[in-house]
């Protein structure tokens, strides 16, 4: 398939009944909930920690009616981390347990560039898995591939779904991927693309934290979560700069307060005095947000 956004929300239509009820990891990875709730279903968010979504929340996910369950495995997206090998099973316990039926999405959003391979409910709940894996991210939008893989009747059903199962990939692209894949001069710069990005959010925490500004990098570096007492003091703020972010909605079923800005990283410069001019009016946001609030 193309993009990531694409893939989720396809595959969910496949596992999910008309205008049920989704859950959804929070932060979610940007777009979901919207691309969600635009085909008529209800979503319900699932708390997360730093060893991944909290099986309290997903029990009272399910309890409510979800049956389907969207998550990242390798936390690209989160406020602290990945799924850790205990949760991951502590999850699988309460879906045998609560939702039998329940189908898993599994969003591993960076791909090749996580660093360190996202781990998988698939052994646990073997049958009810699928993993929608993007390669968008380290390759960019001209090879815009995303592989979903996984229990064969919702595999089945996101070929139905698209286009009546007339519409194929290009051939051209998905080749031109596999060799991408397979050789290892690449393979050394996409590691390398990955510890840039990785780099350049830990510049910008570090420039955020001499404002005594809290801030969360999740693995991958893709994003610095900013802590901000009032998001639409912030935003407005940003915008009159020239720094437009998404909007906590985007991210969160249901956005928390104090908010958490989402800022990506893979536009930041590698200069130092850039990074600190951007630290410079993120904090002053986030001071006027906090006086605001």
């Amino acid at each position: 398939m193309s993009g990531a956004g694409e893939a989720t929300l396809l595959t969910a239509e496949a596992a999910t009944a008309p205008g049920g009820l989704v859950a959804v990891q929070e932060p979610a990875v940007s777009g979901t909930i919207g691309n969600l709730r635009s085909v008529g279903f209800e979503v319900v968010g699932v708390a997360s920690d730093a060893s991944g979504p909290v099986p309290e929340a997903l029990e009272r996910a399910l309890a409510a009616g979800a049956r389907t369950f969207v998550y990242q495995p390798g936390g690209e997206f989160s406020l602290e981390g990945g799924v850790t090998p205990q949760r991951l099973a502590e999850l699988a316990d309460v879906l045998r347990a609560h939702a039998p039926d329940a189908w898993v999405l599994e969003e591993d959003v960076l791909g090749p560039l996580a660093p360190v391979r996202p781990l998988s409910l698939g052994e646990l709940l073997p049958g009810r898995v699928v993993r929608v894996t993007s390669f968008c991210r380290a390759f960019g939008l001209d090879l815009r591939t995303t592989v979903v893989g996984g229990a064969r009747e919702v595999v089945l059903g996101v070929r139905r779904l698209r286009s009546h199962g007339i519409l194929a990939q290009s051939r051209i692209l998905q080749n031109a991927l596999a060799h991408l894949l397979v050789t290892p001069s690449v393979g050394t710069l996409v590691a390398d693309s990955g510890r840039w990005y990785a780099d350049r959010a830990a510049d910008l925490a570090t420039a955020l934290a001499a404002h005594d500004v809290r801030t969360s990098t999740p693995p991958g570096g893709l994003v610095v979560w900013v802590r901000a007492e009032n998001e639409d003091e912030a935003l407005a703020e940003l915008g009159a700069r020239g720094i437009v972010l998404t909007p906590s909605s985007r991210t969160f079923v249901s956005p928390p307060r104090p908010a958490w800005l989402r800022v990506a990283t893979p536009q930041i410069p590698a200069d130092p005095a850039r990074v600190g001019e951007l630290a410079d009016v993120l904090a002053s946001a986030a001071r006027a947000a906090l006086l605001a609030g």
